[in-house]
């Protein structure tokens, strides 16, 4: 999970204010590490994070404390440890049993959310000393962790205590026996039972006779019994017996007993709410329970992910609790006025407070009559406070803190949260506040700076995309800029979640008001149109653009929207953000890049970096410094490879790397958590990894629903066949986190199927259901990706590291693509073919350091040099790993049957210069082709391929490139000059790129193709200069694995074509890639280094060589200005045009 990407969308919202800045220390640990220069003063960093510890730690502990009050006074009230030890029912009231599950269902999401909110801030923690460790090249996590960040985790189990306490308390009350003796003993179809303070003096006849005259409404008879217990101070019975005459409409009864209570609030009451409070709440329950939508089925907080728990925390977010029992036939009906209306035309003045009455959450009664729907209360309240003065239409403002309860919010959000906009409409009539300096008589509100803390309605409205209370809002005349303590705006939200609908009532504005879309954040200085470029939201771009959003705008750190954009991968984006300005002033602002002295040169495996890998392992694994496997793993600096050449790594990542499928690591039932969550528990989640016969047993606790694509866990064995990787289900918090809920197991000798000797399927996805612990049912499933990388031995490997690779990056290299250029149907002259031996030498003829070409294997593991994955010069697309040698290179011989002969390679080298003087003559005068015959038939045979059909050409055939025999790398090694380099781009499909293809997803096993390529390497190499390249990212993570002497490169199309593997999606997931194992840079495709040559620095200086290819590398000038950025090498097609370009420059 990208947490802060996500921090936004898992946030209790009345919580908001009160989570980690994180962004503002990930800017810090960016700011320190701009400015270190060999010291790194952290002073201000950890000032700034102490701050935030201490921020949280406070905010927690009053609540907290709150919490304890409350559940204190259900203790005292109704001793509930003690009946369930006892074994006695709780014998009281419907009413009032109501009342304490409401309360307890209510502590209950507070301890929840208390608990959430404390898990996402421990996680913020975490991430970012993780982060200041990799980004300084530090090791203080785990000891800052331990001694400061930790103490949140005890408070945690504090509060897991509790809240196992109350989910007991709630088991007892809800268990069938105490509900059974309720519901058939004396109580039966009763209105009124005998509440806990009267339950051992009252007499059951006498209280059975005040049932009947309350059924009856007799008040003459009511008024003789009540008389009878004056003398004994029954407040609290007398308040119980007021709401239940109101309720059943008995108001002669309620003239009776009106005037003997002197107080509408009860004795130790738990929330604090008076009679109007109750009432209201009453009402709002009936409502409820003869409604389709009843209160477990509202989400007011949909933002946050409801499967991160097993009954979803936001079930229990609602602010009015659950129903608990069944509405009597005698209930009012929905949203009926009576009741209240009846109550307050009898108050006498000396009551009117209690209509502003705050309970233990500082709520109104006017809270929950908007809370529960009830459109006639909320009028009918409104317009008494207006009566009795207590609201003033002309100057209140129902927005402001005044109406706030203890979350921040007022009756408007309650109206926002449920999607009410009846209620919200007569909540924002009755307000006739004036502004006098612009708009009349139009109804304005204010956000004013005393609630900058808190959500404003706007920002609610728009979290959830409701549109029309969003345009409802506007019309009202709440602010629409207005910006919170982050200065986010109402816009920054909406873009942020992409919610298209209330992005563009925002941007239609109203009559007297219009959206700025220039407002920019605190943090970074990103407008709405930054933060769409980041996240790659093209349709909201286009959308702010029409809106004449400044597109030439930069943030505090100089970058455009376009820079973002780009360098996320979002090139679906930049039509709308680039201008020939944006592209004058990027190219202006871009310096020539300067490297540090002890990074001239790089292009070489510096051990130093093997830091990112040493500490991912190390929190991979999660073991003290004591455990012997740390040990080895902190000398990985100076042995990595004799770690790897020991033992086998295993990896594996949860969930996908594939960015288009969103499969979840873990797949719970959701009939088994609604199970669970009655029966056992009520918590969120956690997986826990551990692995048999594996060194190093890894231990990863993370929520269970968290997107982990790119970080792998590590295990490393000497006996592979036998690992097996248990993946267990058990509660995050309390005592219960020792507790397992269920178990899936991988055996990795047999959990893929087996294809054959060396042959593996292209998808590495796998599921292994999970195993109830009690019951032994399926309960769920765990979906992962698995990564065996075996030890290479090979007795030419060294460990030394080697400074002969470009010894200066200044001057940038010239590689030639595919030798002297890829072939193209466009190209008006003959051209070499490609990946031959005479365009290779052609290439270092003309100036090229390094010759790229691509290498596959055979059928019988030889490695050859062959660009497509079809080989379809015989008229049938067959894949290359399909033929064997032999069939390979019978392919390219004009005759077929001759054998084929090293001498015929000899023979044309020398005619490689005659060729070049032949490229612009005519076809007929072509000395190479035998005669024109048997082109035509080839061609009429290649026409029916895929690759004719969807390139219109075939590299290296004839007729339309100087046709030569294919190579195989041993040739390359032995025919060509060793002063020339090669970058060997390994070719090996991915399963999309198979698909793609219409190949089989069936492919030779990755260990054994990695192994064949490096031992013929290692054979034959000796001096000449090598780079790996490769655009599959698991054949670089092995080549780094397995070997240091030869450095290996990231291909990335950059997001320029869309890619299924989140790894190849972007600049910065190659970025992200390429430093996390250790690789010695990226080459990337051109185009959006040439569109934002700037980006350029930023792979530099993260410590990686920076490589371009593609059709724009053939041009000279675009070749200057990347050189210009500080481009380490490019990878051309024109070999001597760039060649002369660059030399002419220099």
């Amino acid at each position: 999970m990208k947490f802060g990407k996500n921090l936004i969308k898992n946030k209790i919202p009345e919580f908001s204010s009160k989570y980690i800045d994180y962004k503002i220390l990930k800017k810090e640990i960016s700011t320190i590490f701009l400015k270190s220069k060999g010291s790194k003063d952290l002073t201000s960093f950890f000032s700034l994070f102490d701050s935030n510890l201490e921020s949280v730690n406070t905010f927690f502990n009053l609540r907290k404390k709150e919490i304890t009050r409350r559940i204190d006074l259900i203790l005292k009230k109704y001793n509930l440890d003690l009946l369930i030890k006892n074994h006695q029912h709780l014998n009281i009231e419907i009413d009032e049993k109501e009342d304490l599950v409401s309360s307890l269902l209510s502590l209950k999401s507070e301890l929840q959310k208390l608990l959430w909110y404390l898990e996402i801030n421990n996680k913020g923690f975490m991430k970012i000393l993780k982060k200041l460790d990799k980004k300084l090249n530090m090791s203080l996590k785990s000891n800052y962790m331990e001694s400061k960040v930790m103490l949140l985790s005890s408070a945690t189990t504090i509060t897991v205590e509790l809240f196992e306490n109350i989910c007991h308390w709630l088991s007892y009350i809800n268990d069938t026996n105490s509900l059974k003796n309720i519901t058939t003993n004396d109580t039966k179809n009763s209105i009124v039972s005998i509440p806990s303070v009267f339950s051992f003096t009252a007499d059951p006849i006498l209280i059975e006779k005040i049932e009947e005259s309350i059924r009856k409404n007799d008040a003459e008879n009511f008024q003789i019994l009540i008389d009878k217990l004056r003398y004994k101070c029954l407040s609290n019975f007398f308040i119980s017996l007021m709401r239940r005459s109101l309720l059943i409409k008995s108001f002669s009864c309620v003239e009776v007993i009106l005037p003997c209570l002197s107080v509408f609030i009860e004795e130790e009451e738990i929330d604090d709410r008076n009679l109007i409070h109750k009432l209201i709440i009453s009402i709002g329950r009936n409502k409820e329970k003869t409604s389709e939508n009843i209160c477990e089925d509202v989400i007011p907080f949909p933002s946050i992910d409801r499967t991160f728990y097993s009954t979803s925390i936001v079930n229990n977010l609602h602010v009015f609790g659950r129903n608990f029992s069944s509405s009597s036939n005698n209930s009012v009906s929905v949203d009926d006025i009576e009741p209240l209306e009846f109550l307050l035309s009898r108050l006498e003045p000396v009551y009117y407070k209690y209509l502003l009455g705050r309970d233990v959450y500082n709520r109104l009664p006017l809270h929950y009559a908007v809370g529960y729907g009830l459109v006639r209360n909320t009028q009918l309240i409104l317009d008494y406070m207006i009566k009795w003065k207590q609201l003033n239409p002309e100057t209140d403002n129902l927005n402001n803190s005044k109406w706030r309860d203890s979350e921040g919010y007022t009756p408007l959000h309650q109206a926002i949260l449920i999607r009410n906009t009846e209620i919200l409409n007569i909540l924002q009539t009755m307000n006739k506040k004036v502004d006098k300096l612009s708009y009349g008589t139009k109804i304005i509100y204010e956000e004013t700076l005393e609630n900058l803390d808190n959500c404003s309605a706007l920002a609610l409205a728009v979290k959830f995309n409701y549109d029309e209370i969003v345009c409802q809002l506007l019309e009202s005349g709440l602010d629409i800029n207005h910006q919170d303590k982050d200065g986010k705006s109402a816009l920054h939200i909406a873009v942020h979640l992409g919610n298209i609908n209330s992005i563009k009532v925002l941007l239609n504005g109203t009559k007297f008001q219009k959206q700025d879309t220039e407002l920019v954040e605190n943090v970074y200085g990103w407008t709405p149109l930054f933060i769409a470029a980041v996240e790659g939201f093209s349709e909201i771009i286009e959308l702010l653009v029409s809106a004449n959003a400044r597109i030439d705008k930069t943030d505090f750190s100089g970058w455009t929207a376009l820079e973002h954009a780009v360098f996320r991968g979002h090139m679906n984006c930049i039509n709308f953000l680039m201008t020939p300005e944006i592209c004058e002033y990027i190219q202006k602002t871009t310096i020539t890049h300067k490297i540090d002295e002890e990074r001239q040169h790089k292009f070489f495996i510096d051990h130093e970096n093997d830091i990112h890998l040493q500490e991912t392992m190390k929190n991979d694994l999660s073991k003290s410094v004591e455990n012997p496997l740390v040990t080895e793993i902190v000398t990985l600096n100076n042995s990595q490879h004799q770690y790897i050449k020991e033992k086998t790594i295993i990896l594996i990542t949860l969930g996908s790397t594939n960015r288009f499928k969103n499969i979840p690591p873990v797949e719970i039932n959701r009939s088994f958590l609604t199970e669970v969550s009655t029966t056992q528990l009520d918590n969120a989640l956690s997986l826990i990894v551990t692995a048999k016969n594996a060194q190093g047993t890894a231990v990863v606790d993370f929520s269970i629903y968290d997107r982990v694509e790119t970080e792998p866990i590590v295990f490393t064995t000497t006996n592979y066949p036998e690992v097996q990787i248990f993946f267990d289900i058990v509660p995050s918090y309390g005592k219960t986190k020792d507790r397992l809920i269920g178990r899936a197991v991988a055996l990795l000798s047999s959990v893929k199927t087996y294809l054959g000797k060396a042959r593996e399927s292209l998808n590495s996805e796998l599921k292994v259901p999970i195993i109830e612990a009690n019951t032994l049912s399926i309960i769920g499933s765990i979906n992962f990706q698995l990564r065996v990388v075996t030890p290479f031995k090979h007795p030419n490997v060294t460990f030394e590291k080697s400074s002969t690779y470009w010894e200066s990056l200044i001057k940038t290299r010239v590689i030639g693509h595919r030798g002297l250029g890829k072939n193209q149907a466009s190209r008006k002259s003959l051209q070499l073919g490609e990946n031959t031996l005479e365009s290779f030498i052609a290439a270092a003829n003309l100036g090229a350091s390094y010759v790229e070409f691509d290498v596959q294997l055979t059928k019988d593991h030889v490695p050859v040099i062959y660009h497509d994955f079809l080989v379809s010069e015989t008229g049938v697309d067959a894949p290359v790993h399909s033929l064997t040698l032999e069939q390979f290179l019978a392919l390219s011989d004009p005759k077929q049957d001759k054998p084929f002969s090293s001498t015929r390679l000899d023979q044309s080298v020398s005619f490689v210069s005659t060729k070049l003087n032949a490229l612009s003559m005519k076809r007929s005068k072509s000395q190479y082709f035998a005669n024109l015959q048997e082109e035509n038939q080839l061609y009429e045979r290649i026409k029916h391929t895929r690759d004719y059909r969807v390139k219109g050409y075939k590299g290296n055939a004839r007729g339309q490139s100087i046709q030569s025999h294919f190579m195989t790398l041993e040739d390359a090694f032995k025919k060509i000059p060793s002063h020339v380099g090669f970058n060997i781009e390994c070719k090996y499909a991915m399963l999309y790129e198979a698909e793609n293809e219409e190949m089989d997803s069936v492919a030779i096993e990755l260990n054994q193709w990695v192994d064949t390529v490096l031992k013929f390497v290692f054979d034959y190499k000796k001096d000449r200069d090598i780079i790996f390249s490769s655009f599959h990212p698991e054949i670089c993570l092995l080549l780094s694995l397995k070997q240091s002497s030869i450095p290996i490169m990231f291909l990335t199309d950059a997001g320029v074509t869309k890619m299924t593997d989140i790894r190849s999606s972007s600049l910065q997931e190659a970025i992200r890639f390429a430093t996390r194992w250790n690789l010695l840079g990226i080459v990337s495709e051109c185009s959006p280094l040439v569109l934002c040559p700037r980006l350029i620095s930023v792979i530099k200086n993260s410590g990686l060589v920076c490589v371009t290819y593609g059709s724009e590398n053939n041009v000279p000038e675009k070749v200057n200005l990347q050189m210009k950025a500080g481009l380490d090498a490019v990878i051309v097609d024109s070999v001597l045009e760039i060649r002369k370009g660059l030399t002419m420059q220099n």
